[in-house]
């Protein structure tokens, strides 16, 4: 072995040593505890060092605005006499966060705002809406609209309508009299008043044109159906002819009846007018 060769692996060989033995010493040495005082310390820096999370809070302004609710939009009173009153209620209630505030109510011919307790309401307060509704002299189906005006955004203008079927509640027979100046008391037939729902009613008034037609009646008594015999003044009569009779009752549903009257002349003269032209002798 080359003199070189020996010294290179000798200088190796120490350099092993040391580094084993160096290796013991540190396995030989006792290890340090980690106290539990570390372990609080490194989560607080953790957390310490951990981005802070920013919430974004938005306060949205609540719309305040009132809500006018009706438990009804229409009422039906069904059948009614003509010329009579009847009335209903239209419920309502502030259904909205803020005041309630009712403006104008228009009513058409025959539909009339009877009561109305105030024009403003707090959220959640109810109020009531009374209508009287007067029926037409006319028979049929027929319908009235009222318009309540307030300050609700999204329905300013709300409505309502009353129904109603206007019927006879009582009868009678003739509707039109037709008298003639030559015949005995014009030869004027009776007037019957009948109670068509059975309710019975009694006479109040009777009244002719010119007071030319008069009748007996007793306003106390009561009945269903009433016969009337017609007394006629024949001397007034020839200068009125023609005109009406109105005869009060106290029914419930119905409180006038009247009844036409016409009456043939005594003469009558044909043709109406005669001309005469110039003549030559």
């Amino acid at each position: 072995m080359k003199p070189k060769s020996l010294i290179f692996t000798i200088v190796m060989m120490s350099c092993l040593l040391l580094l084993q033995a160096g290796c013991e010493e540190e396995m030989m040495a006792p290890r340090q505890q980690l106290s539990q005082d570390f372990f609080r310390q490194f989560n607080h820096i953790q957390q310490s060092s951990r981005p802070v999370a920013t919430t974004r809070t938005t306060t949205r302004t609540r719309r305040t605005s009132p809500k006018i609710e009706f438990e009804k939009m229409i009422h039906d009173f069904g059948n009614v006499g003509p010329r009579t009153n009847n009335l209903c209620e239209f419920r309502f209630t502030n259904a909205g966060n803020s005041t309630l505030k009712i403006g104008e109510i228009v009513n058409t011919c025959g539909c009339t705002p009877f009561v109305l307790e105030k024009k403003e309401y707090s959220p959640g307060e109810s109020g009531t809406l009374k209508v009287n509704y007067f029926s037409e002299a006319q028979y049929g189906q027929t319908t009235k609209n009222l318009e309540i005006y307030s300050n609700d955004r999204t329905q300013p203008k709300v409505i309502l309508a009353v129904k109603a079927n206007i019927m006879m509640k009582v009868d009678y027979e003739p509707k039109m009299l037709s008298l003639l100046l030559k015949k005995e008391n014009a030869d004027c037939p009776q007037i019957t008043i009948t109670s068509t729902d059975n309710q019975p009613f009694s006479i109040n008034s009777f009244k002719s044109t010119a007071n030319c037609i008069t009748a007996d009646f007793n306003p106390s008594e009561k009945a269903t159906k009433f016969v009337l015999q017609p007394k006629v003044d024949m001397a007034s009569l020839g200068k009125t002819l023609n005109g009406r009779i109105e005869i009060g009752i106290d029914h419930p549903e119905c409180k006038t009846i009247s009844v036409g009257m016409s009456t043939l002349p005594q003469f009558k003269i044909s043709p109406r007018a005669i001309i005469v032209r110039g003549s030559t002798s």
